[in-house]
């Protein structure tokens, strides 16, 4: 059965827990689940409590309605609020922004991304931030901001390194929409499908990750990510040092006794130290 957590205030994020799997859904449909402030404060709130519950193996990201996600709100009230911490470090404007993105980015468990609808600007980086996106094949991409005087600055550093640069500085500099099925076909994404194969789909690829180990899962990511802006001598280090504490680890030790043992591991033990 689906368990809904609340946040205790608006719930601009709504996280709903079934089994092992956690749903994060954007929740501002009337407005594109456009990001705000205040909504990216309670996503990172959110996926704090993700991190730490045992319950929880795989995490779907979602949005509710027509779009995944239209951006940053550049409307009325948000943009004042934009402006006004602008040069806050930590709390402000662009600190919140890039701990919203890195966080989901470097998040440890497995992230699927369900792109219900279409993305633009932030809402691109939002997909990017994700291991797994399954689209609807009705969703079209676009990076939005430079028709707004704007450069995606805050998510620019997650997608260059995961495309192919000169296609999306086309992209970038152009603000042109480009469908899932041109996304795909640039290996951006890991299925378009029709919008009501989308559950079926996620829940295939949820299911795939159950018998991955969870610090194993969170070792790939990491090394993935380090391997995009290190040298080859530093990843070497890097893999070195993994390897060695992989290998001493009780995850390790768990996993490989169970296969020898012809047994199904149980990782939940092991979801409480990522």
């Amino acid at each position: 059965f689906v368990v809904r957590i609340s946040m205790g205030e608006e719930e601009l994020v709504l996280l709903d827990v079934e089994g092992e799997v956690a749903t994060i859904t954007l929740n501002r449909p009337k407005r594109g689940n456009a990001l705000t402030q205040a909504m990216m404060v309670q996503m990172i709130d959110i996926l704090e409590k993700v991190r730490k519950d045992e319950r929880v193996h795989v995490v779907v990201l979602t949005g509710n309605g027509k779009y995944f996600c239209t951006g940053m709100d550049l409307g009325g009230a948000a943009q004042k609020d934009l402006g006004d911490d602008m040069d806050k470090e930590e709390d402000g404007t662009i600190g919140r922004g890039l701990k919203f993105f890195q966080g989901l980015h470097r998040f440890p468990k497995p992230v699927i991304g369900k792109i219900n609808g279409s993305c633009f600007g932030g809402g691109v980086g939002l997909l990017f931030c994700c291991d797994f996106r399954i689209v609807s094949s009705e969703a079209t991409l676009c990076f939005s901001e430079v028709k707004r005087g704007i450069a995606p600055a805050l998510i620019s550093h997650i997608i260059l390194p995961q495309g192919n640069t000169f296609q999306m500085k086309q992209y970038m500099l152009s603000g042109e929409r480009f469908s899932a099925q041109e996304a795909e076909r640039l290996g951006l994404l890991t299925a378009v499908v029709p919008p009501q194969e989308l559950n079926n789909e996620v829940t295939k690829v949820a299911k795939s990750l159950l018998s991955s180990a969870p610090q194993a899962m969170a070792t790939i990511k990491h090394m993935c990510q380090f391997a995009e802006g290190h040298t080859e001598e530093e990843n070497e280090k890097n893999v070195k040092r993994i390897f060695k504490e992989m290998m001493g680890s009780e995850e390790a030790f768990h996993g490989i006794s169970s296969f020898a043992a012809k047994q199904k591991p149980d990782w939940t033990q092991f979801r409480a130290k990522l």
